[in-house]
């Protein structure tokens, strides 16, 4: 059973990287954005 589990967390950890990448990459744009024009 752990091995499934373990299987299952990495395909779904592998399914949700490329949108967990991006959300990361769409926050610091906008973050980069504020700083921009903060200064």
């Amino acid at each position: 059973q752990a091995d499934e589990l373990e299987a299952l967390m990495q395909g779904r950890g592998a399914g949700l990287h490329p949108s967990v990448c991006l959300a990361i990459r769409v926050n610091t744009f906008l973050s980069c954005s504020q700083y921009h024009k903060m200064y």
